[in-house]
């Protein structure tokens, strides 16, 4: 599909799997709003208008819809009508006058032709009426060659015009892919469908559902292929600025070859796509209304052009839009020369506030208790302040260590660990958010959701500053005299059972403060704890257990069910879930994960933390639910979770 759109590299692994996630996204968001306009007229399941309601306004897009259900009905029925009556043609009509000559019968013809079926949709004004017209030949040319499918047409022309004989080919097999053709299964376990909602027993659903995201995966390339050339266009004439940072070596691409479109391309694009409407920004001039965006479909709205493409990014602590200018430029001019940090051996034990002790005794005696709403995936120094204006009083940061390039080895705030996909050095966040504490702010304690926590060996002196105890010797020197607690969580089962557990404890036992997450089932999770807990004395205060999903309703009652295990348990000093996104429906999960005193939940959305509806909408609902449940409230900043 990336092909047909114009990306003809071999793109990366990271890249296709983040563009899996954001359809995946769009497409359980659109099952979720076609249920709940089912549910509002009374009906347990969705039909194909629940689908195609939603992207109404886009006349191009239905209309190229309404032709490819038109067409499949009509093959569907000239292959009844074939089964039926033995073929389309008999010896008569090969006769004189089959042909549409003197003895060719126009009103048999006009019966034949008003037999194929017809897509009406309710909105359309004909389906006011009892009587349809039916359509004819010259209506079905005047859809064909609209304004938008001559647009359509040409944009495939300019991609295939300097195409060989063998890449033409290749793309005239290719536009037949598709994520549900023969795959139904499959794409119906992908994407939660008879999970997130239910559908008629027919396979239109299926089918419409693979027309949308084969075009959204179509849009989504197109859109990273033009932010990619406006980076091409802005780096292009710097060839001194090139050779001087040491780019241009004998080992360097040959110009003229393009990169295959990466990570940040496609996360800009898609940040682009769900921009806010120009029309809509229009109409709320000079008022005070609010406004608020849900999920926008990939290439139903255009794209919002980032007018700071060209400026550099000055300072770590400006704005998101600045952060995306700075990834366009290279390794070597956006990483930052900052100090080191002295050895774990010179590190004082600091004096670290504790959790409460009245705190504790409130819970046991049935009072009112702090609930953690955790920001997602904060990895830039502008998402604090998003997060912290939000109302979060927790941060949950991705941190991968580097060992290529410049200040490296070092630990960065990083999910992907790939060469764009950085946001700040962990030192720069951790500076950040002590002065934020110290400053006042209600910021309670900081997830390090570390990456790869094995990937140097602490032993080695030259690679100190990639090994976990460098991080953590970071968090104890910023975080926790600030007043930060501090939990660290790894990537997977694999990482804690190669000593990643053992590394984080194996300098003594953890600081006051200090806590380790595990994440997965009630049951493994319990395990992993008994065999490294319990050798390394970690108390059951300052374990952790954690469980969901990147969309969390996808799986709620296995989510729910695991950590009410967990916490039935009390082999955890704190349970948590994740990720309340920004979906309807969240409100019930949120309300019941409550009212079982779960004690927080990570929100916010698919990409890095930012100030907008995606991020501030869930939290939104937090708070709402805590604001009807008179048992539950907002933790304060003192009151500490371990």
């Amino acid at each position: 599909m990336m092909y047909i759109a114009g990306e003809t590299q071999d793109v990366s692994v990271e890249t296709l799997k983040v563009i899996e996630d954001i359809i995946r996204d769009q497409v359980v968001h659109m099952l979720k709003t076609a249920n709940d306009l089912a549910s509002r007229r009374g009906s347990r399941v969705f039909s194909n208008n629940d689908l195609i309601f939603q992207f109404r306004h886009d006349i191009a897009r239905v209309e190229r819809l309404r032709i490819f259900l038109t067409w499949k009905a009509i093959r569907k029925t000239v292959k009844d009508s074939d089964d039926k009556e033995g073929g389309l043609l008999d010896d008569a009509d090969m006769e004189e006058g089959g042909g549409g000559g003197p003895a060719y019968d126009a009103p048999a013809a006009a019966a034949v032709k008003a037999r194929f079926p017809t897509i009406t949709l309710p909105w359309d004004v004909s389906s006011y009426f009892s009587e349809q017209v039916p359509e004819t030949q010259e209506d079905m040319a005047d859809v064909v060659s609209s304004e938008a499918a001559l647009e359509k047409l040409r944009r495939n022309d300019e991609r295939t015009r300097d195409m060989s004989v063998a890449e033409y080919a290749t793309w005239s097999e290719y536009r037949h892919a598709s994520l549900t053709y023969r795959k139904a299964k499959r794409f119906r376990e992908w994407c939660g469908l008879g999970v997130v909602a239910e559908n008629r027993p027919n396979d239109d659903v299926m089918d419409i559902l693979g027309f949308l995201t084969s075009e959204m995966v179509q849009n989504l390339t197109a859109g990273a292929l033009k932010v990619q050339m406006r980076e091409l266009a802005l780096v292009e004439g710097s060839g001194k600025e090139t050779v001087e940072n040491g780019h241009g070596g004998l080992f360097a691409e040959p110009e003229g070859v393009r990169r295959p479109v990466d990570v940040k391309h496609v996360r800009i694009a898609f940040q682009q796509l769900q921009g806010r409407p120009k029309k809509n920004r229009a109409l709320l001039n000079g008022t005070k209304t609010p406004w608020s965006s849900e999920l926008k479909l990939v290439g139903v709205v255009g794209c919002l052009l980032v007018k700071s493409l060209q400026q550099h990014h000055p300072a770590p602590n400006h704005s998101t839009l600045n952060m995306l200018s700075q990834s366009f430029k290279t390794i070597g001019l956006a990483l930052l020369g900052l100090s080191t940090i002295s050895t774990a051996a010179s590190i004082p034990k600091t004096e670290v506030a504790v959790r409460d002790t009245r705190t504790e005794l409130a819970e046991r005696n049935g009072a009112s208790r702090p609930f953690y709403a955790i920001a997602h995936r904060v990895i830039v120094t502008a998402g604090i302040d998003a997060a912290l204006k939000h109302g979060a009083n927790a941060i949950e940061m991705d941190f991968t260590a580097w060992w290529t390039g410049k200040n490296s080895p070092n630990w960065w705030a990083d999910h992907d660990g790939t060469a764009t996909s950085y946001g700040d050095m962990a030192e720069v966040m951790f500076k950040y958010l002590a002065a934020k504490r110290q400053g006042g702010a209600n910021l309670i304690f900081v997830w390090l959701d570390i990456k790869n926590p094995n990937s140097c060996d602490p032993a080695d002196k030259k690679w100190y500053k990639c090994s976990v105890h460098y991080l953590q010797d970071m968090a104890r020197q910023y975080l926790l005299p600030a007043g930060i607690h501090v939990v660290y969580g790894t990537n997977s089962d694999s990482d804690i059972n190669k000593g990643a557990y053992d590394k984080l404890v194996s300098r003594g036992a953890l600081h006051a403060g200090e806590a380790i997450d595990i994440d997965g089932d009630a049951d493994g999770v319990a395990a992993l704890f008994r065999k490294y807990g319990d050798k390394n004395h970690t108390p059951v205060s300052q374990r952790v257990m954690s469980r969901g999903l990147f969309a969390w309703t996808l799986k709620p009652q296995t989510i729910l069910d695991q950590l009410k295990k967990a916490k039935a348990s009390n082999l955890y000093g704190r349970v948590f879930g994740w990720t309340a996104v920004n979906y309807d429906n969240d409100y019930d999960m949120i309300k019941s994960l409550i009212t079982n005193k779960i004690d927080g939940l990570i929100y916010g959305g698919i990409l890095m933390y930012q100030d907008g509806p995606m991020s501030k909408a869930p939290i939104d609902r937090i708070k709402k639910v805590i604001s009807e449940n008179h048992e539950v409230h907002l933790a304060t900043a003192n009151e500490y979770p371990w």
